[in-house]
């Protein structure tokens, strides 16, 4: 199953991919990724070399039970590098665990 970004709304994502386009963005490091989607997003422009997710890759407390109710396991991270290679831009992908 294809992992789908398209929650992105239209003028948010056409706002980051001009910004990216301007400044000639190579690299980003986003914190707090979650499943990927702005990752996947970033990492998906030709000229973005790099993107260094920084996030725990689990949960606890209410959000954990919010996951295990939408059928997301705990921890993630599997979830999201899947994703990311479903969409074939894992090779650009950083990931660095934490808070």
């Amino acid at each position: 199953m294809q992992f789908d970004i398209s929650y992105q709304p239209p003028a948010n994502r056409d706002n980051i991919l001009r910004l990216i386009q301007k400044h000639n963005i190579r690299t980003v490091l986003e914190i707090g990724t979650f499943l990927g989607s702005s990752a996947a997003l970033f990492a998906a422009q030709p000229q973005i070399e790099q993107v260094t997710c920084v996030d725990p890759f689990e949960t606890f407390g209410w959000w954990a039970n919010e996951l295990a109710v939408r059928g997301v396991p705990n921890p993630y991270l599997e979830v999201f590098q899947r994703n990311m290679q479903e969409l074939g831009v894992w090779h650009k992908i950083r990931v660095l665990r934490g808070l």
